[in-house]
């Protein structure tokens, strides 16, 4: 499967077996949501009230079982925020629960990707790729409770939003000491088709460039704004769908404003169309020193990758994400064609939107702008700038229009 933000090692997901060591983890998520879960579509629907997005519902498993859980392997307490809400939610975009359940808990599988980032964050598969579980600190766990209101609403009223689909949110108790919130959310990515490139674009360029042997290293690294820079990228489409992308994009972001969010991305995945099931192969070009320290030569390396695509069940894998103008050919957008005759498809979204500029933010901003002479062009600003810069440089540097 594809990278997504956060990993530094090569982009496949790896199986979690009883030996793993984050297993039991794993076995306790996929139980809670399960009984979680069966309970809340087991009721009678109901109109949604205020004390819904603040409601929680707790179970406590262990080994003997009760009325109210099942017997389980290991002890432990879970907890499913605002149930009602998320239930609405899922059913909003098009998710069917029993087809859910069987995606995330039919194996009692899920797929690790690599290894936690810089925010710590673990990411799993769902057995089928649907779905992405992902651990998030307890501060995000109580942003998006505080916004769940907002954020309900909007994603109700925007059918063409690109905002992270957030499915569900949890909290696994393992002991006293060790409390893990999460989130399951749709994978914007594709499983039946490969990922050549993926860039992360904030909009700004302070500390936003994959070095060549980074990418040497690991050939599915996640690029960032000067990468695309660099490499003179551009998402070619026609007048018509940049004009709906831009307006979209405009929506959501306004919409983080608005929660005095920022720090977001664009992730854009980018598909090769004539290299389905190819070995695609990734020049690198480094420039050599000399032994007087003078740029001597270009060095250029070829790394040769596999694809990667999980074929099972094609059809299903995209029958959720069909909904939207920007998913709904093959669940992306296809380009324009090229001079050279080359398309593209292009899986977009709005990720990592749980930041707020509070405290610790503001005070990266006076400790950033202190240190660096262009503080305009550093992450950590305020959200009605950040949404500014997030905007000018999609519009700008990102989206080309192509013919009608």
């Amino acid at each position: 499967m594809q990278s997504l933000k956060g990993y530094d090692t090569a982009s496949i997901a790896l199986p979690i077996s009883e030996t793993h060591k984050n297993y039991i983890l794993m076995y306790d998520m996929l139980t809670g949501i399960r009984v979680s879960i069966s309970r809340i579509e087991a009721k009678v629907p109901k109109q949604l009230e205020n004390e819904d997005f603040a409601s929680t519902s707790s179970f406590n498993f262990d080994f003997g079982g009760s009325e109210c859980t099942p017997s389980s392997k290991h002890n432990f307490k879970f907890k499913d925020y605002a149930p009602w809400v998320f239930r609405y939610m899922r059913k909003a975009f098009g998710i069917d629960p029993a087809e859910y359940l069987v995606s995330l808990t039919g194996k009692y599988v899920l797929s690790e990707l690599g290894s936690p980032g810089k925010s710590g964050a673990f990411f799993y598969y769902s057995a089928d790729y649907k779905y992405i579980i992902k651990t998030i600190h307890h501060r995000e766990h109580l942003l998006l409770r505080k916004v769940l209101k907002e954020y309900y609403g909007y994603m109700q009223q925007e059918n063409d939003t690109l905002l992270t689909k957030f499915l569900g949110l949890y909290r696994v108790e393992m002991s006293a000491l060790r409390k893990i919130h999460f989130v399951v959310m749709v994978n914007i990515l594709p499983v039946h088709k490969s990922i050549h490139e993926t860039y992360d674009i904030k909009g700004s360029t302070s500390g936003r460039f994959i070095r060549p042997a980074e990418i040497v290293r690991n050939p599915a690294s996640v690029l960032k704004d000067n990468n695309w820079i660099k490499n003179n990228r551009s998402v070619y489409l026609s007048e018509r769908t940049v004009r709906l992308l831009v307006d979209q994009l405009a929506k959501d972001s306004l919409f983080l404003c608005s929660l005095d969010i920022m720090d977001y991305s664009l992730l854009i995945a980018i598909h090769f169309c004539d290299k389905d099931g190819e070995i695609q192969e990734f020049t690198v070009i480094e420039e050599v020193e000399n032994t007087a320290g003078r740029k001597r030569s270009l060095l250029k390396r070829t790394v040769r990758e596999p694809t990667r695509v999980n074929k099972e069940n094609t059809a299903d894998a995209c029958k959720e994400k069909t909904h939207s103008i920007f998913n709904s050919e093959d669940g992306g957008i296809e380009s324009e064609i090229y001079n050279d005759g080359h398309k593209e498809m292009y899986f977009v979204g709005i990720i990592d939107i749980l930041t707020l500029y509070g405290k610790a933010k503001r005070f990266e901003n006076f400790i950033k702008t202190m240190r660096k002479k262009r503080s305009k062009n550093i992450s950590a600003i305020s959200p009605e700038r950040y949404q500014a810069r997030f905007m000018e440089f999609l519009e700008s540097r990102v989206l080309k229009k192509g013919a009608e």
